[in-house]
């Protein structure tokens, strides 16, 4: 089954997931792009032989495919590219067991970009991504939230708010569609404007009605409630519920879940909350 990770590190960075990006670029007429990595990558044993951890992505370098310009990942796997030339962009990302590129399409001048990057072992792609410039907003990811648990006319896309009206366009497969064929877990393509509460869509363009789908997120945990049989926390501004059928790696127990904990949790999108398979330790971040 394909799997796909909903934007979630432990930083405060990027909690949002491809929310709108705020970076200043130095150089009149540049984007910035600033990233996450996130996923298992590539699992070892931990020391003792306890649970298996992800392998860490700090230390990859992360380019632009065609010329010379590159940066770091960092301790908490972020980067941040700066004076980055319109045009058509792709990024490789090397070092740290990887090798791969991801394209991210036509980037504007003096775009703010921000993108989460999936890390599954060798290989990496793109999650979502969101370029803002001069008074337009372009978002593509997952739908995590559809009313009732969102306003009437509102959907998420990890956690951001998607506004649409009366002059709104809907399309799937080339033809029209309406706000009634959105379901969660398509992925879809928003234009539009940004305001206060996320983007004011002027087009939604449906483009994967697979919604069967697994996702993986990670981060401390906090708000734990509940008992073992139905139990809920946050990780960053996404609540996971658990029960009964959540299935915790060898050598953990619900016993082990505290407040600050770094945990990978597997599970199904739900309207508004992310239902858990399956709860993993992590290693902490430096």
């Amino acid at each position: 089954m394909r799997r796909f990770l909903l934007m979630l590190i432990p930083t405060a960075a990027l909690l949002t997931g491809c929310g709108s990006a705020s970076p200043t670029s130095p150089i009149a007429g540049a984007a910035t792009i600033a990233g996450a990595i996130v996923g298992p990558g590539s699992s070892s044993t931990s020391p003792g032989g306890g649970p298996s951890v992800a392998a860490p992505s700090a230390g990859m370098t992360v380019s632009i495919v065609g010329s010379n310009q590159s940066t770091t990942v960092d301790a908490n796997d972020n980067f941040t590219l700066t004076n980055v030339r319109p045009g058509d962009v792709s990024l490789k990302f090397s070092g740290a067991g990887v090798n791969s590129q991801v394209a991210l399409g036509t980037i504007e001048a003096s775009d703010h970009v921000s993108v989460t990057i999936v890390r599954d072992g060798a290989s990496v792609s793109l999650d979502c991504i969101n370029r803002v410039g001069a008074g337009r907003e372009e978002l593509e990811g997952r739908i995590d939230g559809l009313p009732p648990t969102t306003p009437a006319g509102t959907f998420t896309i990890s956690g951001q708010s998607v506004q649409t009206d009366a002059k709104t366009t809907f399309t799937k497969g080339g033809r029209p569609a309406t706000f009634a064929d959105l379901q969660i877990g398509m992925r879809v393509h928003v234009e539009g404007t940004p305001n206060a509460t996320g983007v004011l869509a002027a087009s939604v363009i449906i483009q994967d009605t697979n919604v069967d789908l697994t996702v993986v997120l990670e981060g401390a945990l906090s708000n734990l409630s509940g008992t073992a049989t139905a139990f809920q926390f946050m990780l960053g501004n996404r609540l996971i519920k658990g029960d009964t059928t959540t299935v915790f790696d060898a050598g953990i127990t619900f016993a082990d879940l505290a407040s600050g904990v770094h945990v990978e949790v597997h599970g199904t999108i739900q309207a508004g909350y992310i239902q858990a398979t399956k709860i993993e330790l992590e290693a902490s971040a430096p």
